[in-house]
């Protein structure tokens, strides 16, 4: 059977040139919130605070670029992206209205930033967005809410081999945990669930105040799912003081080419 790759691989064909306007569905976000970068902001809600396919990165004139492909259910609707940087000192709320008919699915999501300079300069190690099925509103707690992995200032480093592993990063906001206990399972379409083994980590770093944990796995090429909706189940409980609290859990479409 042969494997597909993530469309958002697409960013390789931007390198070369040979992408054409066809080629991307761009997308113009409305700026809900953007605060002011000399002011820090910590302990806002949501425990996820970024979701990225890791590449290499754009050139700088690229930037600052988000990439993904839009899920087939997501037509017709409304994507929230959550931007943070590790510190605090910038964070932004943009919607993006999805058409319902679209000739490609791949999308490049625009938005007119004040503070471009510094979006331009960041990367998924130092800052996160989470792009979620729905409007900037409403309850951020409830669980089994919809994410698509985004690439975040960065692109594939090659479209030419079929056997490349996907590496995916969750940037996590969590209060009062020792340690993490993580758990993913690659769900398609009449095929076996396949169980991930995420690595969790606290990050060791003072200018961790917006996200503090950070969770990457990898989705070997051999079980990269081959329809076009394919998706993750993420979930985690926090370990705190030898006790273990309630499960929280994700859903992640990945962004399997049509």
């Amino acid at each position: 059977m042969t494997v597909k790759r993530l469309s958002i691989l697409l960013s390789a064909l931007l390198f070369a040139g040979e992408a054409t306007a066809q080629d991307v569905l761009p997308l113009e976000g409305l700026v809900i919130s953007e605060t002011d970068p000399e002011r820090t902001l910590i302990s806002k809600p949501n425990w996820l605070r970024g979701l990225h396919v890791i590449g290499s990165d754009l050139p700088e004139q690229q930037r600052p670029q988000i990439e993904a492909v839009i899920p087939e259910e997501w037509l017709g609707t409304t994507i929230c992206a959550r931007i943070t940087t590790i510190v605090g000192n910038y964070t932004a709320l943009v919607e993006f209205n999805v058409p319902e008919e679209v000739n490609t699915r791949r999308a490049r999501l625009n938005f007119i930033s004040r503070y471009e300079d510094i979006i331009s300069e960041v990367s998924p190690d130092n800052s996160g967005i989470t792009l979620e099925k729905g409007r900037c509103i409403g309850d951020t707690s409830k669980t089994d809410r919809q994410y698509l992995a985004n690439f975040w200032n960065e692109g594939a480093e090659t479209l030419g081999a079929e056997d490349q592993d996907i590496e995916l990063m969750l940037n996590m906001n969590i209060a009062r945990a020792d340690e993490l206990l993580a758990e993913a399972e690659l769900i398609e379409a009449g095929s076996t669930r396949i169980r991930l083994e995420p690595a969790c980590a606290r990050i060791d770093s003072p200018d961790a105040l917006a996200y503090n944990f950070r969770c990457s796995f990898t989705i070997p090429a051999e079980y990269m799912p081959t329809h076009a909706d394919a998706t993750l189940r993420f979930g985690y409980k926090r370990l705190y003081r030898g006790r273990v609290s309630a499960p929280r859990s994700a859903v992640i479409f990945l962004g399997v080419a049509p």
